[in-house]
């Protein structure tokens, strides 16, 4: 069995049927065993990070806790945080502390501790996170798309369905934002009121 769903069946966030499947999709398809759980809608996004940084023993940080340096983000390429999915958080004398997806991922951690010269100290976040962070700081001159420059028909009449009550036209605005510029889909948000 996988060693990361042994440690999610025993913190029970998934059962051994859902690992039994997820490992045959896993197996099909490839991937990490996070993302096939994510996939199979098994795990969420920040359960699954928050599960990571207390298993790895970093601290976890959600999107709203985190305000970007922008200089500093900015002496990274983005391609390179995209694809390590991390970007840093504060540079001082002692420490870089970075936010990264995978805390297993000590090539990164190494890499920049040798680039900066100084220890990194990372804290975990989850991949919206960090393409939240970067699009703040790479692309807000950009605006949002347009629903009608998206192909979310589906999305677009979901959301017009979670927003029908007139009462609620504030919250159909902010949802509909979140679903223009791409930080939640409506399925999400649908899930996300499921739970409430």
């Amino acid at each position: 069995m996988d060693r990361l769903g042994e440690l999610l069946i025993k913190k029970g966030l998934i059962s051994r049927d859902q690992l039994k499947e997820a490992l045959a999709l896993q197996r099909k398809i490839g991937g990490r065993m996070g993302k096939v759980l994510q996939k199979l809608g098994y795990i969420d996004e920040d359960h699954f990070s928050r599960f990571l940084a207390e298993e790895y023993g970093h601290p976890y940080l959600t999107f709203e806790e985190i305000r970007p340096d922008e200089k500093l983000i900015a002496r990274f390429p983005l391609d390179l945080m995209r694809q390590k999915q991390f970007f840093p958080l504060k540079r001082s004398a002692e420490s870089l502390a970075i936010a990264l997806v995978d805390p297993t991922d000590i090539e990164t951690e190494d890499q920049l501790a040798f680039q900066e010269s100084r220890p990194v100290a990372i804290h975990v976040v989850s991949e919206r996170t960090v393409e939240r962070v970067l699009r703040a700081v790479f692309h807000k001159d950009e605006p949002a798309a347009s629903p009608s420059a998206r192909e979310g028909g589906d999305e677009d009449r979901l959301l017009h369905s979670l927003m029908l009550q007139p009462e609620r036209k504030l919250a159909h605005a902010l949802l509909k934002t979140l679903v223009d510029r791409k930080i939640l889909t409506a399925h999400e948000i649908a899930q996300k009121l499921k739970e409430l």
